[in-house]
């Protein structure tokens, strides 16, 4: 919970899955650098002097990058091999990026035996995304995959970066990700121009003052400006103030195992986003109304930064079984097949030394 506030200093409730991703270096004594993917079934190469993005070589450009960065000076005869594998499902919105971006800088970083600091390593795999793949990534993933424990969610701080665990219990319970399937083409996604419209909401409630963000406003606030501020940006604005309000309620419900007052929040959030945000779509408004009608499940959401139509949800552990006619509706009215993941707050980033 907590899509879209990181960008004005908000608040987010994260975890990471188990699912994980792999990335293994050896030397080779030719001097090329090969790049394979297990997933894929691809390999790409180049030489320690030409690490330069080439949009031919999709995935590989990740650990290419972090090389870039972690380790330039790299001599023409240091040759590489450069193993990934992952059983992250890809383009659900699940940071499967941005985990590879940070694995690699880990690996390199051991490898090199350069030991970076932890905030030597997140500032690094930011770099990955947003320098050498120009992709408008915020820090929250890599700071979630780097300090998240098992069995604990993290509530995030993205003003003062402080992060808080916080158990959840789910004696009979489990967490689901349904894939959607729905393109990512075929559902609205913030742009740039709509996180600057946040900036410039904030500036003009402010009324000149320097440093202050959506989070420092309520929702009388906006109230208040109606008709001195755009419609959809006043819109977008009340779902960060909204949410930012929705994480801290949230974590209560966890803490008191509140799991009936967790699937309306959780609805809510939800409707934040379809009606005020508008990254939602047909096809992911369909899944979450249908798994909120079944008693099986305990509340569900769209979760993505506008990358994939992934709803998650919690339910009883045998809960799919009571789901299975709907799953079957859904792709005979969208033509799409439900893809479903199961899995559990996990551990962060790991090194593996062989």
């Amino acid at each position: 919970m907590g899509d879209f506030t990181e960008y004005s200093q908000g608040y987010s409730l994260s975890m990471t899955i188990e699912q994980r991703v792999y990335v293994g270096v050896s030397p080779r004594q030719d001097g090329q650098i090969r790049f394979s993917s297990r997933e894929y079934n691809e390999k790409k190469k180049t030489i320690p002097g030409n690490l330069k993005f080439r949009k031919e070589d999709r995935w590989a450009n990740i650990p290419k990058g972090a090389l870039s960065l972690v380790y330039p000076q790299l001599s023409s005869d240091q040759g590489l091999d450069i193993s990934v594998a992952s059983d992250i499902p890809q383009s659900m919105g699940l940071g499967s990026s941005q985990a590879l971006a940070l694995a690699s800088v880990l690996a390199f970083s051991e490898y090199f035996k350069l030991y970076y600091s932890r905030e030597q390593v997140l500032t690094i795999a930011l770099l990955v995304e947003t320098q050498f793949l120009g992709l408008p990534t915020g820090a929250s993933a890599f700071r979630v995959f780097s300090e998240a424990q098992r069995g604990n969610l993290l509530l995030l701080d993205h003003r003062s970066g402080e992060v808080e665990s916080l158990p959840l219990r789910l004696s009979d319970g489990q967490i689901y990700i349904f894939n959607s399937r729905v393109p990512s083409a075929s559902f609205e996604s913030p742009s740039p121009g709509d996180l600057k419209d946040l900036d410039l909401v904030a500036r003009f409630l402010s009324r000149g003052r320097i440093g202050k963000t959506l989070r420092d406003f309520t929702r009388s606030d906006l109230r208040d400006k109606v008709g001195d501020i755009p419609e959809s940006s006043r819109r977008r604005s009340l779902h960060v103030v909204e949410e930012n309000l929705r994480v801290f309620e949230m974590r209560n419900l966890i803490e008191n195992q509140d799991w009936q007052s967790f699937s309306r929040l959780m609805s809510r959030s939800h409707e934040s986003l379809r009606d005020l945000y508008e990254v939602s779509c047909p096809e992911v408004d369909w899944l979450v109304k249908r798994l909120g009608e079944n008693s099986a499940f305990w509340g569900s959401r769209f979760t993505s930064t506008g990358t994939g139509g992934t709803v998650i949800t919690i339910g009883h552990k045998n809960a799919l079984e009571s789901f299975s006619s709907q799953m079957e509706e859904y792709e005979r009215i969208f033509g799409f097949h439900i893809e479903v993941l199961l899995t559990e707050p996990s551990e962060g980033v790991l090194i593996h030394k062989v």
